[in-house]
């Protein structure tokens, strides 16, 4: 029986909330229906709660304030520790689920260490120390932008440390490279992790995949049945996510078209911003910031909605939320950087990052043309079977068996 461990996702705030902690949860949740057995060992350690019972948990304590600043190195003694222990009960192959680990994973394999370490690429952490990588050119990075990036919005203390950390990276990026290989969650990942100097040999491509929906929760498109045309965001309030583009676009859609709301689900530290950005522009009544709430719950908003979109202003390394909302049937609007267009392909539509202007001008299209919503919603079911769980779980196990037998 081939034995797995995982080493799960790192939050920033030491809480189970973002996507990459769901696409883990479902993948092994999906692994257990193979002859596997699976070791979990997580940072923190709730998300132990979210997965089967037969899975064998290696519990630890919350994350320090100061191991959350720079993980890469902060963690290190932890990863190392924690391989250790996965090598001696057997296990032949550990799986990082998260770029941050990365670092401590190289220096195991510098050090000698015999497990095949596999690391998902799902954030750029492996080539920006900030893991945004807003930049979008490695040339452009230099110690003073890492410095600047690393300060950015933090205490005084971090502020001290950033050049410290700044001026170290390029060490880390070399341990990040010594893993047998990694996965990458969409080729826009691949391609920018290739630019800064992986090999491309070791990258092999596989995608999120989507849970199946009960057909009790399909969305019917609410328009039909005198309703508003609503459209939806699901996803963190910071400003590379581009929430302010929307609301700005939104504004325009709904002075054209009174019978439009806009519903933002989500949190963070630009949320302020977009509340006075909402009062400035007079939308109080038409657009609804509900914050954060459970996955499970996002559901209804999904179901309610007209249209999806994700306006993201940066190289954004996949995109649950667009297979979610997908999933419910709904047309996605997506910015055309990173992931996003791969996704959508042709059940959506794509408009300029950043340009309010020329995302006005889609949802203009998809509030005013059912045909266009209908023809979009007909062309999803195929995109969707590209990430089909059984599928996307099949192509995990050949790509650690090819790596064992390459070990």
């Amino acid at each position: 029986m081939l034995k797995i461990a995982f080493l799960s996702s790192i939050s920033s705030k030491n809480v189970h909330t973002g996507g990459s902690e769901e696409s883990l949860r479902l993948l092994i949740n999906q692994f257990l229906y193979k002859k596997i057995k699976i070791y979990l060992i997580t940072y923190p350690d709730n998300l132990l709660n979210k997965v089967n019972d037969r899975v064998i948990r290696i519990k630890h304590k919350c994350l320090s304030t100061m191991e959350l600043y720079a993980p890469p190195v902060t963690l290190i003694p932890r990863i190392l520790f924690d391989i250790k222990r996965c090598e001696k009960e057997g296990c032949e192959v550990c799986h990082v689920y998260n770029v941050f680990a990365m670092a401590g994973a190289g220096l195991y394999k510098l050090l000698g260490g015999k497990v095949v370490l596999i690391g998902t690429l799902n954030n750029y952490a492996g080539v920006c120390p900030a893991g945004h990588y807003l930049c979008g050119e490695v040339n452009k990075c230099n110690l003073i932008r890492r410095i600047r990036c690393l300060a950015e919005n933090r205490s005084i203390l971090f502020k001290l440390l950033s050049p410290y950390y700044a001026l170290i990276y390029p060490l880390i990026i070399r341990l990040m490279k010594r893993l047998n290989g990694y996965i990458a969650i969409s080729n826009s990942v691949k391609k920018n992790y290739i630019s800064c100097g992986y090999e491309s040999s070791k990258i092999c491509v596989i995608s999120n995949f989507v849970e199946k929906i009960s057909c009790s929760y399909k969305n019917v498109d609410v328009t039909n049945l005198g309703g508003y045309f609503q459209i939806l965001y699901v996803g963190g309030l910071s400003k590379h996510k581009g929430v302010d583009v929307l609301i700005l676009a939104f504004s325009k859609l709904v002075k054209k078209n009174p019978k439009c709301h806009l519903i933002i689900v989500g949190d963070g530290p630009c949320r302020k911003y977009y509340e006075d950005l909402i009062r400035d522009l007079s939308l109080n009544d038409t657009v609804s910031l509900i914050g954060k709430i459970e996955h499970e719950k996002i559901w209804k908003y999904y179901q309610e909605s007209s249209i999806f979109v994700h306006p993201g202003m940066w190289q954004e390394p996949f995109g649950r939320t667009i297979l979610e909302a997908m999933s419910f049937g709904l047309p996605c609007v997506v910015s055309d950087v990173g992931a996003p267009p791969e996704i959508v392909g042709d059940a959506g539509l794509k408009f300029t990052k950043g340009d309010f202007n020329s995302l006005y001008d889609c949802l203009d299209k998809l509030c005013c043309n059912k045909d266009l919503r209908e023809r979009l919603k007909s062309n999803i079911p195929e995109r969707l079977d590209k990430y089909d769980p059984q599928k996307t779980i099949d192509y995990f196990l050949k790509y650690y068996n090819y790596l064992l037998n390459e070990a």
